[in-house]
């Protein structure tokens, strides 16, 4: 007798990389992060920042825009132009101040470049 392999639902993580047509260690390695934290992220346990760096993520690719890897002063430049303080940076990332002032003093994340301009995106008025 033959088991029918029963079909998991697909989390929003994995349909969000189907859509994208891409493998997870495509995904991985764009948003910096190892295969298996990235498979942790399809099982549902995301962290709060990862939202805004999907939606940074997906724009890039639609538009076309190449990823360039970002330094402390790319972050600091970014949170100045938005208007933001380090410590609300930090509220909306659900991350410390501690956190965004090493992001700032060395190298952050390449999630970090997507989760900025996805804020950016936010915080832009409405006609």
């Amino acid at each position: 007798m033959t088991r029918k392999k029963r079909k998991v639902p697909k989390t929003a993580m994995a349909r969000y990389r189907a859509e994208l047509k891409l493998k997870q260690t495509e995904l991985a390695s764009a948003f910096g992060v190892s295969e298996g934290t990235y498979r942790d992220w399809e099982k549902g346990q995301l962290p709060a920042w990862l939202r805004l760096a999907c939606k940074g993520f997906a724009f890039c690719r639609l538009a076309g825009i190449r990823y360039e890897d970002w330094d402390g002063d790319h972050v600091v430049q970014a949170r100045k132009r938005l208007a933001l303080t380090q410590t609300s940076l930090a509220m909306a990332l659900e991350l410390s101040r501690a956190t965004i002032g090493r992001y700032e003093a060395g190298t952050p994340p390449k999630w970090m470049a997507y989760a900025v301009m996805a804020l950016a995106f936010d915080r832009a008025p409405e006609p």
